[in-house]
């Protein structure tokens, strides 16, 4: 069992810590309540700094190769519809 200090309960000590916690609940109420904000988003066309940081994650020999196999691949697509 958890230890109680007599005197703090006759003094009222734990009543002020309840109320501070209450109010500290009510501030966070009047501020929202939220922790995390909402998240914004874009729509429409891909920016060109969303393109530049993947080049740059992938590095500068990797993702020419990346796009070359890319291009194949649509090019050995277009070239198997015409058959």
């Amino acid at each position: 069992m958890p230890k109680v200090d007599l005197d703090a309960v006759l003094s009222g000590e734990g009543e002020k810590e309840k109320e501070e916690e209450e109010e500290e609940e009510l501030k966070e109420e009047e501020d929202g309540g939220e922790l995390v904000q909402e998240e914004e988003k874009d729509t429409g066309v891909v920016k060109l700094d969303v393109y530049k940081s993947y080049w740059l994650a992938v590095g500068n020999c990797l993702s020419p190769l990346v796009l070359f196999s890319l291009l194949l691949m649509k090019g050995n697509k277009a070239d198997n519809t015409r058959k």
